[in-house]
């Protein structure tokens, strides 16, 4: 019988002693990677792809406003198809190059009058500009959780620019509704690969972790995020000092966490467009 054995460089010392620590060292030779690295961005795509949480949600809020359409954060687009399904054309941006490259890929894919209403950019959305050019901006839960305070702070009073007079910032931010304890359960991608997927949630440090085990490669991987835990409060005052005012807020309950939708529009629509906070 073969001996177990794990390299667990770069794994985070928040997870050491840890449900994650223990299925990862169950492993033989897997590597430890960022959730959102080159390598595990494929992963990634495969085992969200089905996921179809606050997408109804936000596709709804969409629909009551007008003109072009701004997804920040897109990722492989998971909220983006749906959102150009409306027939609105959709700019989706994203740091990831590997990220933009599996949304373009699944564009190709798609029916022609979808792939010519969206704009695929490599950005930093915190720095990303085109004033007054929106109806509505749309950013989805992980995304913003993944910012620190002053990340958030840029990418709002970006928003702010981008947004057209009339148009909404809309939002999410995730909750956590059920029990704290840690657990483990089996995922099955869109490529019918299935994954094993370990839940820690810090509620005392503001955060929950996510660790991805795939076995599928040539060599296992561990990937791992780290996600704040945001409450809509916090979130709805750091929109409100951007210069938006809150018009809806709305709970979209979870099995595990439960996410707030937040929309805002600008509080001083005749303000000089490109102003910043």
């Amino acid at each position: 019988m073969s001996t177990i054995t794990a390299d667990l460089t770069g794994f985070p010392e928040a997870l050491r002693s840890t449900l994650a620590e223990e299925a990862v060292r169950a492993v033989p030779d897997v590597q430890v990677l960022d959730m959102y690295s080159e390598a595990g961005s494929a992963v990634y795509h495969d085992f969200t792809l089905a996921d179809a949480s606050e997408v109804p949600e936000l596709v709804r809020a969409v629909r009551s406003t007008s003109g072009p359409v701004l997804e920040l954060a897109a990722g492989s687009g998971r909220i983006t198809l749906p959102l150009l399904a409306i027939g609105r054309p959709v700019c989706a941006v994203d740091l990831s190059e590997p990220m933009i490259d599996l949304l373009s890929r699944r564009l190709e894919q798609a029916p022609q009058r979808l792939a010519r209403a969206c704009e695929t950019v490599v950005a930093d959305i915190t720095e990303f500009e085109r004033p007054a050019q929106f109806g509505a901006i749309v950013v989805g839960t992980t995304s913003l959780s993944l910012l620190d305070a002053d990340q958030r702070a840029r990418t709002f009073a970006r928003c702010r620019t981008n947004t057209l007079p009339d148009g909404r910032l809309i939002l999410t931010t995730s909750v956590l509704t059920g029990t704290d304890d840690e657990r483990i359960v089996t995922v099955t991608g869109a490529s019918g690969a299935t994954y094993q997927v370990v839940d820690v949630p810090k509620p005392a440090e503001g955060s929950r972790w996510t660790v991805v085990i795939a076995q599928g490669g040539a060599r296992p991987m561990a990937l791992w995020s780290q996600i704040r835990l945001l409450s809509a409060e916090v979130l709805a005052e750091e929109v409100r000092q951007a210069g938006f005012e809150i018009v809806d807020q709305q709970l979209i309950p979870g099995e595990r966490y439960s996410s707030v939708l937040l929309q805002a529009s600008l509080r001083n629509a005749g303000r000089p467009r490109g102003e910043h906070s």
